[in-house]
């Protein structure tokens, strides 16, 4: 039992860690399968550190007609280009390029 209070904190950080690599998997599968297409705008354009990493941001609106906000990593858009959504009709703020969900 001594190596439990000492692995403690350890055991729990992986444990979180393993949460969120499952969780966004799960989130990628499901919007593969159950996706809703829409069409967003590119909205800003951020480089990210020394590898020329490129953080878009877009926004998009439901069929209901709300607006909700996603980004994507390294893709060919300027702002203002319009860009193909997949979000999930129950969850909206579940989102992603679809360019990206297709390479999944």
């Amino acid at each position: 039992m001594k190596w439990l209070k000492k692995y403690s904190i350890l055991i729990l950080l992986l444990g979180w860690l393993s949460y969120i690599i499952i969780e966004k998997t799960i989130n990628n599968y499901r919007l593969k399968k159950y996706g809703i297409v829409c069409k967003g705008v590119i909205q800003n354009k951020k480089y990210i550190g020394g590898k020329g990493t490129i953080n878009l941001g877009y926004y998009f609106k439901t069929q209901k007609g709300e607006f909700f906000n996603g980004e994507t990593n390294n893709e060919n858009y300027n702002i203002g280009d319009s860009i193909y959504i997949l979000y999930l009709k129950s969850n909206p703020d579940i989102n992603a390029s679809k360019t990206f969900i297709d390479k999944y």
